[in-house]
């Protein structure tokens, strides 16, 4: 069960916005205490995409963001999601702070994407040093090793 959150309260989805007449750090200061209370929340397996809106803000529309002004909230969403044993896909500094659980996908939303980059992902989790990938059998963890 993934969870993730795509828009804030009564906004649209961060894929469908222009950010170059908006405020993108109070955006992603009221992001990311939305995924520290779905972190909070506990009823998913692995939290997808942590940083999902700078796909649009940095990768597309090319404005750039500090994230180290969000270093402190995500140290918290890291040691809640550590304390309740689910996995991530920002993986350096989460294996640095103890994490072990960290899944892999391509995020696909349609079929001839499915599996797109998962072996990149899967190379990326062993450089950051993680030797296990996690896969949930009826919402229990199991670690599957690296090849």
């Amino acid at each position: 069960v993934l969870g993730s959150i795509h828009n804030l309260p009564e906004m649209e989805d961060f894929f469908f916005m222009d950010y170059k007449d908006k405020d993108v750090y109070d955006l992603l200061s009221r992001y990311f205490q939305k995924e520290l209370e779905l972190a909070k929340w506990d009823g998913f397996d692995s939290l997808a995409h942590l940083t999902y809106p700078l796909r649009y803000m940095v990768g597309e529309q090319k404005i750039p963001v500090d994230m180290t002004r969000f270093d402190d909230v995500i140290g918290e969403i890291f040691e809640t999601l550590i304390k309740n044993h689910k996995a991530l896909a920002y993986i350096q500094r989460f294996h640095d702070m103890g994490g072990q659980y960290i899944t892999v996908g391509s995020d696909a939303h349609v079929p001839e994407k499915l599996c797109g980059n998962v072996d990149k992902g899967m190379a990326l989790a062993k450089k950051c040093g993680f030797d296990y990938v996690t896969i949930f059998n009826r919402r229990e963890p199991m670690l599957v090793p690296i090849a």
